[in-house]
Formats: C-alpha cells, structure tokens, sequence
C-alpha cells in the first residue's frame, strides 16, 4: 500500500539494506504517483537511481530533495556523489563543501572533498585549511592513507 507511510519507509529500508534497488525504486514511483511531492519517495527515488548508476537522473531526483530540505548534510552528499560520479567536479563541489558545513564527517565525504579539489586543482588552496579543520585530528586515524597523505602533505 504506498498510502501507508510507514509501511512504505519499512519498505524502504529494508529495500536498501537488501541492495534491492529495482523493489525500491517501484514503491517509490507507487508513492509519487499518488503524491507527487512526497520527500521520502523522492529521497528513495534517488537513492534507488544513484546506487543503479543513472547518475544524470538521480543528480535530477536529489536536486529536488535538496530544495525541499536543503539543512540535510546526506541529501547534499548524495547529490555532490552524483556530480562526481560523472566526472562534473565543479557542479560536485558546493553540494560537498554544503555538506560539509551542515556537519558532515565522514570518510566518503571528505574523500569525495579531496578528490574534488584536487581534480580541480584547488588541493594546495585547500591545504591550510584541512590541516586548521578540527575534524581533522579525529578523523585522520580512519581515513585511507590516500587521504591522510594529500592532507598531511
């Protein structure tokens, strides 16, 4: 029943824990089309897309979500992750850097940061930066030596 809300985010979930993507993106479309502007069945909608690797499209379905709820550090991840993914770095980049100033801190976003920059070619601008951040000494025991190298450079 996609009228039933919390059995449509049960659904959901257990959908995405599946890797179910093709199921989640079914009730999804269900859901919208009986409410068009429903946030999580566009928020599924999305993720279903991006983790199927339609990126243009699901790029589309988060920038809608991203309006509706632009305080959402994942929305903003997950829409820079869709740019990235395409190789448009520079459309990647203020939805990461707005992630990050939402609080993020994560090991995906940072990486995804510094790969950005650096295909940018805005790593060195960015150095003095990363080494003030206070993040940075929490996080740098977990992050790939990669990126413990580029910040630590």
């Amino acid at each position: 029943d996609p009228g039933n809300l919390r059995l449509f985010n049960d659904c959901t979930a257990l959908a995405l824990q599946l890797e179910d993507y093709e199921t989640l993106l079914r009730a999804a479309d269900a859901r919208l089309r009986l409410r068009p502007t429903d946030l999580p069945a566009a928020a599924a909608r999305a993720k279903a897309l991006l983790a199927k690797g339609d990126f243009a499209r699901a790029a589309a379905e988060f920038e809608k979500v991203a309006i509706a709820n632009p305080s959402d550090p994942a929305v903003q991840q997950d829409l820079g992750l869709c740019y990235f993914r395409m190789e448009d770095f520079e459309w990647a980049r203020a939805p990461l850097e707005t992630a990050l100033q939402l609080g993020a801190r994560n090991n995906g976003l940072l990486w995804l940061l510094l790969s950005t920059w650096h295909r940018l070619g805005m790593l060195r601008r960015r150095r003095s930066w990363l080494r003030k951040t206070p993040t940075r000494r929490a996080l740098m025991p977990r992050l790939p030596v990669f990126t413990r190298a580029c910040i630590s450079i």
